[in-house]
């Protein structure tokens, strides 16, 4: 695909439906290890996102579930609030 640094015409757009992203995800993947290079680094374009990310645990109070009626409570899906 990658001929010294350089992509030909189709590279990012293949390398997109490949991967099922979109091509500007490429570039930016692409542009950071070029950085990371010229500055004479490891490459690592991993993701960077830490701590406060993703979805947040709910706290459920498991004595509530007896006095909520049997038919809202027979599937995890009608349970939820």
């Amino acid at each position: 695909m990658s001929r010294g640094g350089k992509f030909k015409r189709n590279d990012k757009k293949d390398l997109a439906q490949f991967f099922k992203v979109e091509v500007r995800s490429i570039q930016r993947v692409w542009q950071k290890a070029m950085e990371q290079i010229s500055e004479g680094l490891e490459v690592n374009v991993s993701d960077q996102r830490k701590g406060n990310s993703g979805r947040k645990p709910k706290n459920i109070n498991l004595e509530q579930i007896p006095t909520i009626p049997l038919n809202k409570r027979s599937t995890i899906r009608s349970l939820a609030w």
